[in-house]
């Protein structure tokens, strides 16, 4: 059968495979963002090592900054280049305040504690647990199907965590009760993004999430330091080392490329990659 210039099929193949090419390029920007992110993020234990150990300043001060410096970076953005992702309808305020406090306020304080009670490595294994409870919470509030797939996937990433970590040298890790709880807190809370991100993503930018998410938690984050060491800060270059680093590279760059890759894929993909 020969197809004529008039004939709808051809034109609607082309128009699918198109619309095809262009998802097929969607996926792989999101995907290459979160992987970007997850680069970022992969330093966060490292970096509060080493300023812990070089800087006389404690764990609440530095997750302060970090938090406070992403804020004032992204606000400055939004005021000046998009100001539309600084509004917030008022129904929506008291969502953004449980985002904030749960996924900035309690993961930064529950993490920092963790690394202190344990150590590094137990801290980041027991944060990449957090997949699985975005896994779960998906399959729960989003209907996301839990494939053989997602639950392979979840194993390869949790083993080879823990082959990082050497979480088969007993001797190597440091673990009590109270470090357990507060690393398994540490992965819920950071859990909670993805799950809030996912349904806000719906109605909110991802600028408006993020900046509204980091203002709320850093709010709770200078309570909690005006409470335990309200005089306690560095010296100003200090602050400013910290600042620039943990407040943009392991803060609002990959808490940005994630929040937009997260826009174009399943919340449990998303978490697991």
């Amino acid at each position: 059968m020969t197809w004529h210039r008039g004939d709808g099929y051809p034109h609607a193949a082309r128009s699918f495979g198109i619309q095809a090419m262009r998802r097929a390029n969607d996926r792989a920007w999101a995907v290459a963002a979160i992987l970007a992110a997850a680069t970022c993020w992969g330093t966060i234990g490292t970096s509060y090592v080493l300023i812990l150990d070089r800087i006389a300043i404690d764990g609440i001060t530095v997750v302060t900054i970090r938090a406070c410096a992403a804020v004032a970076v992204i606000w400055l953005w939004a005021t000046l280049r998009d100001r539309s992702a600084l509004r917030l309808p008022r129904e929506q305020l008291r969502t953004f305040v449980l985002f904030g406090s749960l996924s900035v306020t309690v993961n930064y304080v529950a993490l920092i504690y963790t690394f202190e009670a344990t150590s590094v490595a137990v801290g980041t294994m027991l944060l990449f647990v957090a997949p699985a409870f975005v896994t779960l919470g998906a399959a729960r509030f989003f209907g996301e199907r839990i494939t053989r797939q997602k639950t392979v996937a979840l194993t390869l990433t949790f083993g080879g965590v823990a082959l990082v970590v050497r979480a088969y040298d007993l001797t190597h890790l440091d673990l009590s009760l109270a470090g357990l709880g507060l690393g398994l807190l540490a992965a819920m809370s950071y859990a909670s993004y993805s799950l809030f991100a996912k349904s806000l993503l719906g109605q909110h930018s991802p600028a408006s999430v993020v900046s509204y998410n980091l203002l709320i938690g850093a709010i709770g984050l200078i309570a909690i330091k005006l409470l335990l060491s309200p005089t306690e800060w560095p010296a100003l270059r200090d602050v400013l080392l910290v600042a620039g680093y943990t407040g943009l590279v392991t803060t609002l760059i990959p808490l940005t490329l994630y929040t937009i890759g997260l826009r174009r894929l399943p919340s449990s993909e998303a978490s697991i990659l």
